[in-house]
């Protein structure tokens, strides 16, 4: 039953380290904004691994990137900053929409650059 489940948190199996509680991060945050949210908002973490490193510097998002947008599209993405989505927590509509879309842009490019959906990506 979907109204059972306050959020829910994707991670990747290979690389991650558990230092604590991460669903804490939902109820720190509806606790320190309960003037602006809910518990009814929809609520999407993203999370960055090194603030310091830049899309032309880690080469598995650049290369995912390039894999399913071509190479004219890196020069766009070079200097923002890499959100990792290996580790990402939300509310169940919020994860839905974001696994929606995902799904979505794989169907769109896959066709388009064949390497989108048969070279390994970091996050895809």
């Amino acid at each position: 039953n979907t109204d059972d489940i306050d959020s829910i948190f994707l991670s990747d199996a290979n690389d991650v380290k558990f230092q604590g509680n991460i669903f804490g991060l939902y109820d720190l945050t509806i606790e320190a904004n309960r003037m602006s949210l809910s518990f009814e908002d929809e609520i999407f973490f993203f999370f960055m691994e090194n603030p310091d490193v830049k899309m032309d510097g880690e080469k598995w998002n650049r290369r995912y990137i390039k894999y399913c947008y071509g190479n004219d599209s890196v020069p766009l993405y070079h200097d923002l900053h890499v959100s990792c989505s290996g580790t990402s927590l939300g509310t169940y509509g919020a994860v839905k929409l974001y696994l929606e879309t995902i799904a979505e842009m794989l169907l769109q490019q896959c066709p388009l650059f064949y390497d989108c959906c048969r070279k390994p990506g970091d996050q895809g």
